[in-house]
């Protein structure tokens, strides 16, 4: 196993202005018997740290809760109608079911980020970014970079 390393043009990659900070990016894929979880920081600015990743946490975190919560409640009336689970196991089974479709709403809302980590079939890692300009930069930096995990 070896690590990935990229070059990164040194501005925002959703703005192309000058970075502020870095922002944490992780991405999981299993492939065959093997887990594979790549986490790279990417340069950005604060206003669009703010725009496009701290929102988007907030609204995964309030769709969560939402989903999970409303699960519960559901459960809760299923529970009270049924013998076999009573209230207690209607609000668990509620609950899981919410909890799973919040985690399929917070995975489709995770691939909308402005950049995204790429793992082939092979393990090899790549980067995309929404940015046109700056994955021309990146790809430049990196072209002769052999990216293995």
């Amino acid at each position: 196993m070896s690590e990935t390393y990229f070059k990164f043009p040194q501005c925002c990659c959703v703005c192309m202005k000058p970075f502020h900070t870095n922002q944490l990016i992780t991405e999981s894929k299993s492939i065959g018997a093997t887990y594979v979880t790549s986490q790279i920081y990417v340069p950005v600015c604060n206003e669009c740290k703010a725009k496009h990743f701290d929102s988007n946490s907030s609204q995964q975190l309030i769709i969560a809760l939402v989903l999970g919560l409303l699960g519960g409640l559901i459960g809760l009336f299923i529970g009270m109608d049924s013998k076999d689970f009573g209230w207690f196991g209607g609000i668990i089974a509620g609950g899981f079911v919410g909890a799973m479709i919040a985690a399929f709403f917070i995975t489709i809302m995770n691939k909308n980020l402005p950049v995204r980590i790429i793992i082939d079939w092979q393990s090899n890692i790549s980067m995309k970014f929404d940015n046109r300009e700056y994955q021309k930069s990146f790809d430049e930096m990196n072209k002769h970079n052999r990216a293995f995990y």
